[in-house]
């Protein structure tokens, strides 16, 4: 089992502390290519990146999309909230203000589950 570190803004690692979130949505890019079920991850919290907590790795849902992969997972276990759920459908969940179209198309994309702790 391998351990990463992974950034977090201050919204979703207040929700992944809490337990309200338990699937991180990323790019499936070289670094997240080395993460597999049972690996921990540390999450720190931005800006000032004195905050952390670990996670173990549950499993990992694949897609190539971000619009396909909330079609695979629940929106609400990634952290969006129940009036989102339209906008989500529609394709407009906000994660191109983080990636880019190109990176999805090129990278395709990742679900990280996590364990609640």
């Amino acid at each position: 089992m391998a351990h990463h570190t992974m950034k977090l803004n201050p919204t979703s690692f207040d929700k992944i502390a809490a337990g309200t979130k338990t699937i991180e949505l990323r790019l499936w890019d070289k670094k997240r290519q080395q993460f597999s079920a049972g690996d921990t991850v540390t999450f720190t919290r931005l800006p000032d990146k004195t905050q952390s907590l670990t996670r173990t790795i549950v499993k990992i849902v694949h897609a190539p999309t971000f619009q396909e992969l909330l079609q695979k997972v629940n929106p609400l276990d990634c952290g969006y909230q129940p009036q989102d759920l339209d906008g989500i459908e529609s394709g407009h969940h906000g994660i191109y203000d983080i990636y880019t179209p190109e990176d999805e198309k090129k990278y395709g994309v990742v679900g990280i589950c996590l364990n609640h702790e």
